[in-house]
């Protein structure tokens, strides 16, 4: 699994992330997505050198967050990325089992938190598949087997490796992106 972020977890891109959840401004994502376009460039160019994703997808929020925001802020920052690249962007995880809020747990406990908390939902086909078998992701070609995951931030990396490790073993070369990333010896 390859990862960039755009920015540190730190300062105007910290408080940016902060706003869009916690405030509930959804329209930050798309602000977000035009800060982010530049890097998000540049790994899309440089990946698909080898070959193109076949499409972006998000790390799903639980359902009581969605009921409390009343939106997926990775859903909407992967819609607004994805327009920007003209790449397709559909739901390929949910999340199978629930688990605890990530935030405020460290390290060891992030592993096992999210341990086996995601599933694919669409394998990657082996061979071209019919539009009606594909949901909502019909007319996108996932042949190409190759998937960018879409996040806001990167901590510890748990919660990507385990949507990574979903989307593996249904077939599929992951890729992570996300809006920021940690800096080792700062706190969160």
């Amino acid at each position: 699994m390859s990862a960039a972020a755009a920015f540190a977890y730190q300062g105007p891109a910290r408080t940016l992330v902060a706003a869009c959840k916690f405030r509930r401004l959804r329209e930050l994502a798309e602000e977000m997505a035009a800060l982010a376009a530049p890097r998000f460039a540049q790994l899309v160019t440089s990946v698909s050198q080898a070959a193109p994703f076949a499409l972006l997808t998000w790390v799903p929020t639980t359902a009581q967050r969605l009921r409390e925001r009343g939106f997926d802020q990775a859903a909407l920052l992967a819609g607004a990325l994805a327009a920007r690249a003209e790449l397709p962007a559909a739901p390929l995880l949910i999340r199978s089992r629930a688990a605890g809020e990530q935030s405020r747990l460290g390290r060891a406990a992030r592993a096992g938190n999210v341990r086996g908390a995601f599933t694919c939902t669409h394998p990657a086909p082996s061979r071209p598949a019919s539009p009606r078998s594909l949901g909502a992701t019909s007319g996108i070609d996932l042949r190409q087997k190759r998937v960018l995951i879409i996040d806001d931030v990167y901590t510890t990396g748990e919660t990507l490796n385990q949507c990574a490790r979903a989307l593996s073993g249904a077939g599929y070369e992951a890729h992570v992106f996300t809006f920021a990333r940690t800096v080792r010896g700062h706190s969160q």
